[in-house]
């Protein structure tokens, strides 16, 4: 529903353009039933875009692949001596010496002991990852390693 002010305004502009027939009651329902009409059809079209971006954005895990595919390709090489270390330690050290980036999930727990000399970075990351049955992700330039 119109305010009174603005309603005199509507009935004003219809009764002043030229060939529009009706008497200014009959403008003034027009009036009103198009801005009826044009907030419905604002709301239904809010309610598609809506919609339709929901639609449209994927899934937050959706860039999310598995980290391991091609690791034996992956440079730089590194080496790595590490005795009885805990996982998110030896992860943070492997980030480090690789010059990437890894985030560890809060569930991932226990210790590793490694030595490794010039072997791929990501190789090391996925052995570590499967010997303690975890599961790693890349997402763009962020690795993250989680429990299963």
């Amino acid at each position: 529903m119109l305010e009174p002010m603005w309603l005199a305004l509507v009935i004003a502009l219809a009764a002043a353009v030229p060939g529009r027939a009706g008497s200014a009651a009959g403008a003034a329902s027009e009036s009103e039933a198009s801005a009826s009409e044009s907030a419905a059809s604002a709301s239904e079209s809010a309610g598609l875009a809506a919609r339709s971006a929901a639609e449209l954005s994927p899934p937050i895990q959706a860039d999310r692949v598995p980290a391991c595919a091609g690791a034996a390709r992956s440079r730089p090489v590194i080496s790595l001596d590490v005795r009885d270390g805990e996982l998110a330690a030896t992860f943070r050290l492997l980030a480090e010496a690789a010059h990437t980036n890894i985030v560890v999930a809060d569930d991932v727990h226990g210790t590793v002991t490694l030595r490794v000399t010039d072997v791929p970075w990501l190789t090391v990351l996925c052995t570590i990852v499967r010997s303690k049955a975890l599961a790693a992700y890349r997402d763009g330039p962020i690795y993250t390693v989680q429990a299963r």
